[in-house]
């Protein structure tokens, strides 16, 4: 249920390989440096971000330090390594997370990695972060967790001090809900057939996020990180890692499911309450975009939307942004019972709430009877107010907020090598 042709998505890589080696050839690393790279911005803003890049073990020994210095002024940058992951089997070497600030439109910033001769001195990876072990903060945002409820409590907007998460939603900020349903698995082509009512004969059980335990927090040149973990019906397990960036007003979650197949119809989603009233919801569609307040084809489905990769609320004064990179599917102000005439399975409606739909077996045809993975989904969220940039209106800042995983900056090695200087023969 993925946007684009078979043929364009599964080519993508070579062509993006391709243009990468390109560009590469283009650009002589720096004299002084082991590697250079150009961190390549793709969209027409500028951008600060963080680059991911990948130093082979072949270019400097994984025990040899490393510092990494803008090439604008020489400075050097701080980052983070992250170690190979299943290194038998992968290049080796090592990633380089680096914060680049002020990439220009369209252009790139130039990053060379020197050796020497000491690592930096680590911090303890708890400066600047809140006395409460639950709090994750920056210039822009206070994020709370609840860890009774495994799920964000708060997310106050500190410009304007307004909480940006509805407190009386039935389920938290990225709460986990996992849903069973009474109709019987295995039995092929009969989703469409079952009718369902408001007294939710079809609905067999309904079980959010048991407590979760809080598993690390720590704070680093990217920014602050809290990691919690549980074991909610359905998975094997559950953990979540929720990221504060550095002077961003946005929050970047990564909720990792492990689970078990089964032949029992089920349903998961996370929810995303926003405290905004009555706002205009638009989600992002190929070629266009749909909205509350916009019309649409009769007859389509009204309890879903498949999105290509973010939603936008707004209520006039303030604006949210949700970007989903791995789960198009969501339901907007409430859970819909998947039979006809889908109806709302909630004791509220809230229309400033997103459900992101991640997974599901109940349609008979052409999707698997039972589903098991070990998987993450990546949400970033974003917020805004008219007073803080008034050009700026919630469908931009949606865009620029599933920039982050959509289009990340790019890393592009230089690998021109330079020219042999050939001296003409003299003559005897």
């Amino acid at each position: 249920m993925f946007p684009g042709s078979t043929a364009v998505t599964c080519g993508a890589p070579e062509v993006y390989r391709a243009a990468s080696a390109l560009f590469g050839e283009a650009f002589a690393p720096a004299a002084d440096a082991a590697a250079t790279f150009y961190t390549v911005n793709t969209c027409s803003w500028p951008r600060t971000e963080t680059a991911r890049l990948f130093l082979p073990e072949s270019t400097v020994a994984l025990d040899h330090a490393v510092q990494v210095r803008d090439a604008r002024t020489g400075a050097p940058l701080p980052f983070v390594e992250e170690a190979q992951s299943n290194e038998r089997h992968r290049a080796a070497g090592r990633f380089l997370h680096v914060p680049v600030a002020d990439v220009p439109a369209c252009g790139a910033v130039r990053l060379d990695i020197v050796p020497v001769a000491e690592r930096s001195a680590p911090g303890d990876g708890h400066s600047g972060l809140s006395g409460d072990p639950t709090v994750v903060e920056n210039d822009h945002l206070r994020v709370t967790v609840d860890l009774r409820e495994a799920c964000i409590s708060s997310i106050v907007d500190k410009a304007t001090g307004r909480e940006m998460v509805r407190q009386d939603a039935a389920v938290g900020f990225n709460g986990y809900v996992y849903d069973e349903y009474a109709t019987a698995g295995a039995f092929n082509h009969q989703s469409s057939k079952t009718v369902a009512d408001d007294s939710m004969h079809l609905l067999a059980s309904r079980s959010t996020a048991p407590p979760a335990a809080l598993v690390d927090r720590v704070t680093d040149a990217t920014g602050q990180t809290l990691v919690y973990a549980c074991s909610p019906a359905g998975t094997r397990g559950l953990r979540v890692r929720v990221h504060l960036p550095h002077h961003a007003a946005r929050v970047d979650i990564e909720n990792r499911i492990d689970k078990d197949a089964t032949l029992t119809k089920e349903s998961a989603f996370f929810a995303f309450p926003f405290a905004l009233d009555n706002p205009v919801v638009h989600t992002e569609a190929t070629g266009g975009v749909l909205g509350t307040d916009r019309e649409t084809v009769p007859g389509s489905a009204t309890h879903m939307r498949a999105v290509r990769r973010w939603i936008s609320l707004s209520d006039g004064n303030s604006h949210a942004a949700l970007a989903t990179a791995d789960a198009p599917l969501i339901q907007l102000g409430g859970i819909a019972t998947p039979s006809v005439p889908y109806p709302q399975s909630l004791r509220q409606e809230e229309p400033a709430t997103v459900f992101s739909w991640v997974h599901n077996n109940i349609w008979d045809t052409n999707f698997p009877a039972q589903q098991a993975f070990d998987h993450v989904f990546r949400y970033s969220v974003g917020f805004g107010t008219t007073a803080e940039n008034p050009t700026v209106q919630a469908d931009q800042l949606a865009l620029r907020v599933a920039a982050v995983t959509s289009h990340p900056l790019v890393p592009v090695r230089a690998a021109r090598r330079a020219r042999p200087c050939l001296r003409p023969r003299r003559s005897s």
